[in-house]
């Protein structure tokens, strides 16, 4: 299995620069004709929705919507889609940065009973204890 990073997989969701959108189309295309999978990590994934949120400035319900449909795409493989699931779904509904919602989800799952942080989007969401 090979993986991706996010400007790959960025150039492939916004088809903004006419070269590295087809490369980036005959990797990822390229792989899915072959039955392979490409490894997409959560740390991709944060990145990608902080790119489409800040640069180019796409709702965050797109946003949301753009990593369902990469969750529900076979070539992908994503590392810890439930999870991922679970904090797309927070992030479609909250105010925080999909990277805060993984960092919480992370932290309890290792058993951390609340995240310290100094960000008041994310006041009022479990596991979270704004200071």
């Amino acid at each position: 299995m090979k993986a991706l990073d996010t400007n790959v997989l960025i150039r492939y969701l916004v088809a903004d620069d006419p070269v590295q959108t087809r490369t980036a189309t005959e990797i990822i295309e390229g792989a899915a004709g072959k039955g392979q999978h490409l490894f997409l990590s959560l740390l991709v994934l944060c990145e990608s929705a902080w790119v489409l949120e800040r640069r180019y400035r796409q709702s965050r319900a797109a946003i949301a919507d753009t990593l369902d449909l990469v969750l529900d795409t076979a070539v992908f493989a994503v590392e810890r889609s439930d999870l991922l699931r679970r904090c797309v779904d927070q992030f479609r509904m909250g105010k925080a940065g999909l990277a805060d919602y993984v960092t919480g989800a992370i932290a309890m799952e290792a058993g951390c009973t609340a995240t310290f942080t100094f960000d008041r989007d994310l006041a009022g969401c479990r596991g979270f204890r704004v200071r």
